[in-house]
């Protein structure tokens, strides 16, 4: 690994990085605030307590599984698979992915490569920093959800195990996603159609796992798609399956050496 790339990828990907990382933690307080309230009020709402604490199956697919909007597993949950915080993860996944075809677009990989620095050092370095902005922006996230926890009512129910093991799946996913994003621009010389495909995985992954949670005959489907691995409230309950992490982990290994392999014998001048 190259530091100097290393840092230059970070450099330049860090108000990418800063944004998806604030908004994150902001949206994930918000989420949790919103939880605190609706369980003090939990004796005014007594009439749509069915629906609360049994949401439609449409919403509940939505969400990844199960939900349950009168407890505070249910809302941190929810809160981390709703699509403006998929939407902001997403962004900390791809974002130093794509630098990569944007620098053969540019023309100045051949100059990069040029010095002493072979190809494997040089996507070795950008897979690090991809790596790291994921790290910061989930630690973020982790941070907000364990100061919650001393301030906002009921959500000492959850406990830190629980957040520790939920953050690791969320990890563990948005890696698996970078490391197919790293895939497609090591095959990729512009930088709109790997921004384009790599987006395209994420959101086909999450409308497989949707449609196999919504109808039953065709719930195998969802076996395809990453997002089955990451259950928010199975991990946060323990009972989530132990090898869906390794799963997700198995995924990103594969993408990553795929890429290390196409990156190495390609033809960067297209």
């Amino acid at each position: 690994m190259n530091s100097t790339v290393f840092r230059h990828a970070l450099r330049l990907s860090r108000k990418t990085v800063i944004i998806a990382l604030v908004g994150f933690a902001a949206f994930l307080y918000l989420g949790l605030l919103g939880s605190s309230l609706v369980l003090q009020d939990f004796a005014a709402m007594a009439d749509a307590g069915g629906f609360l604490e049994n949401p439609p199956k449409a919403v509940q697919a939505l969400s990844g599984g199960s939900l349950d909007f009168f407890s505070p597993f249910g809302w941190l949950a929810s809160s981390i698979m709703h699509p403006i915080s998929l939407t902001l993860q997403t962004m900390a996944a791809l974002t130093i992915a794509v630098s990569i075809p944007t620098e053969v677009e540019r023309g100045t990989l051949d100059l990069v490569l040029s010095r002493p620095l072979s190809r494997a050092s040089y996507l070795l370095s950008k897979v690090a920093a991809g790596i790291s902005a994921i790290a910061l922006v989930e630690l973020a996230g982790l941070a907000v959800v364990l100061l919650a926890r001393l301030t906002l009512i009921d959500l000492a129910q959850v406990s830190v195990a629980a957040v520790l093991r939920m953050f690791a799946g969320s990890f563990c996913l948005f890696l698996a996603f970078a490391m197919v994003a790293f895939l497609i621009a090591s095959r990729s010389s512009l930088r709109g159609r790997a921004l384009g495909l790599a987006v395209g995985v994420v959101v086909g992954s999450f409308f497989l796992n949707f449609l196999g949670l919504l109808f039953e005959d065709a719930g195998f489907i969802r076996y395809l798609s990453p997002f089955h691995y990451f259950s928010p409230a199975g991990q946060l309950s323990g009972d989530a399956p132990a090898y869906d992490l390794a799963v997700l982990f198995g995924i990103a290994v594969a993408a990553g050496l795929a890429a290390l392999r196409f990156f190495s014998t390609r033809d960067l001048t297209r």
